[in-house]
């Protein structure tokens, strides 16, 4: 058994935050039947969300189309989807795709608006990654950073997005760098939003 961590992200909300789940060997059954290997992305979350995920098995792929996670669903025609993500890149497959120790598992939503050659038309939906130092003074500016990530694991500057903590939010410049003032003690959650993107 090995230890990793997991995060889902729905359309509008944080559905499962970072947490830390040992990965059953034994594989689930998420749609009641057709196993999802042990060890493997899908058992994972099937830990993660002490079972509340389903999806549709395909046999001639081996594996699942995740539909729902936590109760947020979709489906074809739909063009939003779900999609795995392993340590800051796009993996193909959920049971399919076995886990390390430490390797961090993201599930977001994605979207394909297809044309008539079932080609998206659409930017894709992609992960940024905010980075801030660990500590700060209150009422001393401090300089924050976000990217946003392609499937590859290849990071670029993010401009334009908005980083909010506390009572107070800036917007990133073309680096993709901004400056937050915290005016509060204690710990403070730091987000990054930005149109298309997670």
């Amino acid at each position: 058994a090995v230890e990793v961590t997991v995060r889902v992200e729905g359309q509008n909300q944080t559905l499962v935050s970072r947490t830390t789940v040992t990965v059953p060997t034994v594989a689930p059954t998420p749609n009641g039947s057709d196993a999802c290997a042990g060890g493997s992305v899908g058992a994972a979350l099937w830990a993660a969300t002490g079972g509340n995920w389903h999806g549709t098995y395909y046999a001639g792929f081996g594996d699942y189309l995740v539909t729902s996670i936590a109760g947020e669903s979709y489906t074809y025609p739909d063009p939003n989807s779900w999609e795995t993500w392993i340590n800051g890149k796009s993996a193909y497959g959920t049971c399919s795709s076995p886990v390390q120790q430490g390797d961090e598992v993201l599930m977001l939503v994605t979207r394909c608006e297809m044309d008539s050659n079932y080609i998206c038309t659409n930017p894709p939906v992609l992960p940024l990654e905010l980075t801030a130092p660990t500590t700060a003074a209150p009422g001393v500016p401090v300089a924050v950073s976000v990217k946003r990530i392609a499937n590859d694991g290849t990071k670029t500057a993010a401009s334009g997005a908005t980083v909010a903590a506390g009572s107070d939010s800036s917007t990133t410049a073309a680096d993709g760098s901004a400056a937050i003032t915290l005016n509060q003690r204690g710990p403070v959650t730091l987000k990054a939003t930005l149109s298309g993107s997670v």
